[in-house]
């Protein structure tokens, strides 16, 4: 996993309504098996992937933007809304290997409620969309694999259910 610390802001607008905002960095690059970049060098030197000197992802160390609102439409019913913007992790020479791992998303909208249907219980329901991207390879395959480009594009839907229970 790799090392990541940011700092937040909350803003109570209203008694009703809080804005957030913050910013987060993630380390990649501290992680061997995703920091590192793809090199044949490497590999032929016998290097395992994921080792110090081995083969990896390639992914840039990156900072995370977001923002965001909670409002409390009554006593029962919390509603939210964000979006968060992040810097690609990925280099346009280092998509051949990414095709397994295409973190290509760089935007992303969610929004979510919270029911507390009694003093100790809730559901909440919450949906993100990552907004489709592309990243497009510039000589990222390798001679020895055939050349060329590898284009990477990705979008994503995330739904979330929980319910809670407070003793």
């Amino acid at each position: 996993m790799p090392e990541s610390y940011g700092v937040g802001l909350k803003l109570q607008a209203t008694p009703k309504l809080n804005l957030l905002a913050d910013i987060q960095r993630i380390n990649y690059s501290d992680v061997d098996s995703v920091g590192n970049r793809f090199s044949l060098d490497s590999l032929y030197a016998g290097h395992v992937f994921g080792s110090e000197q081995g083969q990896g992802f390639g992914w840039d160390d990156i900072y995370v933007y977001k923002i965001g609102a909670n409002y409390q439409l009554n006593p029962t019913l919390t509603l939210r809304a964000g979006f968060s913007h992040n810097d690609q992790p990925i280099s346009k020479d280092q998509t051949f290997l990414n095709i397994l791992a295409p973190g290509v998303i760089e935007n992303h909208v969610s929004l979510g409620a919270t029911w507390q249907f009694d003093p100790k219980q809730e559901l909440s329901v919450a949906y993100t969309y990552g907004l489709k991207n592309k990243l497009k390879g510039d000589h990222s395959i390798p001679a020895e694999f055939g050349g060329g480009n590898a284009d990477l594009e990705m979008s994503q839907h995330i739904f979330g259910l929980a319910y809670g229970y407070h003793f």
